[in-house]
């Protein structure tokens, strides 16, 4: 061939052999090496591993930067940095689904709230038609808190709940009614509702305000929290939840075999109550029975009896309502 020299065409030869090697290898590579996942691939399916498998929400408590290397081995270490810091700003609530990223802010003081700024916000309540009552909660039943109703058998605790029920109904709030005690007492419900309306229209328009579920065991309860009743909550924008009562699952349940897993079980149910009541902004009332205070150390207030479920239940609480019959009655003069 003119102008090449035999040095020059072995030189091209193996120019052209090395270069081919290369793409060969670098295909090899290529197939033995697997696909570095994306942050969004690893999200969508720890959220299933959460949501199945462990039953969990996915927010930044229940996630790690530690457990999502394991779950995603192939991830660069910035991926999973990058894949934790979409969890936590999504749980603050400057991620979602639809819109994607909002305004992340730069200054970590917007993360937090001043007292100031707490106190002018203010609280909403749920307004319980009653000045006794009103006065007694310091003008009704406080949203994102849970409110306990203790009191003897016979007192009116469950006519409290259903008193409830009816007016946040009749204000056009939807109620979620959580039943663990006997029958729910429908007849009773529907002649509070019907003293409040006008027309038939207006009773059956309340009535489909109050959802009524019955619980049969803790572990019936449990799933009903954890699983069925977030999406009833956004889904309605319901603002009072009634549990009547949290005592009858625990005490009557002979699956329940000691102290400890009784313990566990309150532990579960009271830190998902609070957890719907700060997430969702909703007003929780739950009924107590009440045990003998023989030898009990604590204060009485001068009562024989004290709120049952022990002094663990009251860290989930934060206000208790204790009513007792008395002679006295109310009249609407």
């Amino acid at each position: 061939m003119d102008g090449f020299s035999d040095e020059d065409l072995l030189s091209q030869d193996n120019t052209t052999t090395s270069m081919i090697n290369e793409s060969r290898t670098s295909f090899a590579d290529s197939k033995s090496r697997p696909r570095l996942l994306t942050r969004t691939e690893i999200l969508d399916a720890y959220e299933e591993k959460l949501e199945f498998k462990d039953d969990k929400e996915m927010v930044i408590e229940n996630v790690s930067r530690v457990g999502l290397a394991k779950f995603a081995r192939h991830a660069s270490k910035q991926t999973i940095d990058s894949a934790l810091n979409t969890v936590a700003w999504k749980t603050l609530g400057y991620l979602n689904d639809e819109n994607g990223l909002k305004e992340v802010p730069d200054n970590p003081e917007i993360l937090f709230s001043s007292a100031s700024d707490i106190l002018k916000s203010g609280i909403e309540k749920l307004d319980m038609d009653c000045p006794l009552f009103n006065q007694v909660l310091n003008g009704g039943m406080k949203c994102g808190t849970v409110t306990e109703i203790t009191g003897e058998s016979g007192s009116g605790k469950s006519q409290v709940c259903l008193h409830a029920a009816s007016v946040q109904a009749v204000q056009g709030n939807p109620v979620i009614f959580l039943q663990t005690e006997s029958s729910f007492p429908l007849s009773r419900l529907s002649q509070i509702i019907l003293e409040r309306s006008e027309t038939e229209e207006e009773i059956n328009e309340t009535m489909n305000r109050i959802f009524i579920k019955k619980i049969q065991s803790y572990s019936h309860m449990l799933s009903v929290l954890n699983k069925d009743i977030e999406a009833l909550i956004k889904d309605r924008g319901v603002k009072l939840l009634i549990i009547d009562s949290i005592t009858a699952i625990i005490r009557g349940d002979k699956d329940i075999e000691d102290v400890g897993e009784r313990t566990e079980i309150l532990h579960s149910v009271g830190s998902k109550l609070q957890v719907l009541c700060n997430k969702y902004k909703i007003s929780v009332v739950v009924v107590n029975q009440v045990s003998s205070a023989i030898d009990y150390p604590g204060h009485t207030y001068g009562r024989k009896v004290i709120p049952s479920l022990g002094p663990m239940w009251t860290t989930f609480i934060n206000t208790r309502l204790f009513v007792s019959k008395t002679d006295f009655k109310v009249s609407k003069e």
